[in-house]
């Protein structure tokens, strides 16, 4: 069995997605949370090139990012007269390899931590345990 200490990983909700490359590998994983519940606030996340990748891999994760993506399709810079003088548009879907400033992929940090939940929550071997932690 393997428990993955949430401190040991990031801010941004990674663990299930470790957790879930782990199951499949065969490994039984039990993720402690400190919090009683899943956190479901927060800033937004861009999931760029490798993350891209792994999302693609994930099946249904794609589809449910989409789904909850903040729909920001660029930036335009607007002068004084109201006339448009430069657009900075989201990152193409062909190709996770050619990024602009703007991730086509950009989603609340809850919304994230939300989908990896429920795409590993029916593993049986994947366990979540909110409230405990490692010390």
């Amino acid at each position: 069995m393997i428990v993955i200490p949430p401190a040991s990983i990031s801010k941004v909700p990674m663990d299930k997605c470790i957790q879930y490359w782990f199951a499949v590998a065969g490994a039984n994983v039990t993720i402690n949370k400190r919090l009683a519940k899943l956190r479901t606030n927060g800033q937004t996340v861009d999931i760029r090139i490798v993350g891209v990748f792994i999302m693609r891999k994930i099946s249904g994760m794609e589809a449910a990012a989409r789904a909850k993506t903040t729909q920001i399709e660029g930036y335009s810079f607007i002068g004084d007269s109201s006339q448009s003088y430069g657009i900075i548009k989201a990152t193409a879907r062909r190709s996770p390899d050619q990024q602009s400033l703007i991730s086509e992929y950009e989603i609340f940090r809850g919304d994230l931590a939300q989908i990896l939940l429920d795409l590993t929550n029916d593993n049986e071997k994947i366990k979540y345990a909110f409230g405990e932690q490692v010390t």
